[in-house]
């Protein structure tokens, strides 16, 4: 599930999308989840690519009537809450130590990670806190394997689950596509 707001956002910085700025996350997957991401994560490799795609999306957002209200630095990642007349949208810029491999150019959002990168990150992070976010997740993508099995190793996933004591959950059909729509 997407929000206008993370929908609108996304589709406006998919041009600054590149191989060295690149989507990552459950913003990427939002289209498949029951749940709404609260944040976007875009990647980077190296110190320069990072700061430019910080300003090249802080300034589209503003020319969208967005505006800075929050900004939090920590070592290697900055996020910045951005407001906007429809709501609120969060953007963690991130320095990796490695570029997931192949990234995929999407035409709505932009140069992104894999899906197989995107689960295997989330089943690493449930490994390690137990959110049931990341629970709800990892099963509403077994929910909708028809939509991902062209990126992702439907049979390792279920594997990696099993392992984790997570129960596949029964098919029911559901929809593999984005959201349409601009703010106003």
């Amino acid at each position: 599930m997407k929000s206008r707001v993370l929908c609108s956002a996304l589709t406006a910085m998919a041009p600054n999308r590149s191989e060295e700025s690149w989507l990552a996350g459950s913003s990427v997957i939002a289209h498949l989840l029951e749940r709404i991401p609260n944040d976007i994560d875009i990647h980077h490799l190296r110190q320069g690519a990072f700061e430019h795609a910080i300003g090249q999306d802080t300034n589209v957002l503003t020319r969208l009537g967005f505006v800075a209200i929050e900004s939090k630095v920590s070592s290697g990642e900055l996020e910045r809450t951005f407001a906007h007349a429809q709501g609120t949208v969060k953007i963690n810029w991130v320095l990796e130590s490695e570029r997931p491999m192949p990234l995929i150019s999407d035409p709505t959002i932009g140069v992104r990670a894999n899906y197989t990168a995107i689960v295997a990150r989330k089943i690493e992070m449930y490994k390690h806190d137990r959110l049931a976010k990341h629970r709800e997740d990892l099963l509403c993508l077994l929910r909708k394997e028809s939509c991902i099995d062209t990126e992702l190793d439907i049979a390792f996933l279920k594997s990696q689950l099993a392992a984790l004591e997570l129960r596949t959950p029964t098919m029911t059909r559901s929809s593999c596509t984005w959201p349409q729509g601009d703010l106003k």
